[in-house]
């Protein structure tokens, strides 16, 4: 099992977000599972047939706070946090790193970038935790006939998921496009995978090569700790 935090702040507040004070910063935490399986496909000759990578990932839970703008990299806000991540059931033991990467980015915001366009409201700061297992299913060189015989013939193991990030260059050069424009609805995705928020007309978002789109920040965030896409396991360049 790993742990893998992603923390990025929104351009745009999330849909139907109540109405806060201005001086009022939402903190919006989403715990996921990821299972990926992945194996392959041997026939008796040993040559590798096939590779098989299936994920499925789940929200597990998700909680938002709402911490005072003078407060923000208080110890009253350091202890808020670890109290969500506790009733999350986040394992305690990472509470720390999760923590830090929160601060991090609280830290590095001004008051310039806190609020929207208007100024109504701050805008929100996502935190996703992914919770990774990675099953490596093998098989021997008995031949197989189907999908079905190897995964009710293989032997499983856990071990733990090592994502590779991508080239920084490849994730500073992601194409932009405005979301609900002709030419942006070829996969019928309305929503981004990695917050699971919903693509509002208009908003400008990152479009991988594999045609799957993702909030710039949310991508951004991803492809530095996996070089693949979070749908199809399309792989960027990586170092």
């Amino acid at each position: 099992m790993s742990i893998y935090t992603l923390v990025s702040q929104r351009r745009n507040p999330y849909i139907n977000q109540p109405q806060l004070p201005p001086d009022v910063l939402p903190i919006n935490f989403k715990f996921y599972k990821l299972l990926a399986h992945a194996g392959s496909l041997i026939n008796e000759d040993g040559i590798d047939l096939a590779s098989v990578i299936v994920i499925q990932p789940t929200l597990v839970t998700q909680e938002t706070i709402n911490v005072d703008r003078t407060t923000l990299l208080s110890d009253s806000t350091r202890a808020l946090v670890g109290d969500v991540l506790s009733s999350m059931l986040v394992p305690e033991h990472e509470h720390p790193a999760i923590t830090e990467e929160v601060f991090h980015k609280l830290a590095g915001l001004s008051s310039s970038n806190l609020g929207n366009a208007n100024n109504t409201t701050m805008l929100p700061i996502f935190v996703g935790i992914i919770d990774a297992n990675l099953l490596m299913h093998s098989v021997g060189s008995d031949p197989i006939t189907s999908l079905a015989d190897w995964v009710a013939m293989s032997s499983m193991q856990t071990y733990e998921a090592r994502p590779i990030p991508a080239d920084e260059s490849s994730i500073e050069n992601l194409e932009k496009v405005i979301f609900g424009e002709e030419g942006t609805r070829e996969k019928q995705q309305t929503s981004c995978v990695i917050c699971m928020e919903d693509f509002e007309d208009g908003v400008q978002v990152s479009r991988l090569p594999c045609l799957h789109f993702y909030h710039e920040d949310c991508i951004g965030q991803w492809l530095k700790t996996s070089h693949l896409c979070p749908l199809c396991r399309y792989p960027m360049p990586h170092a």
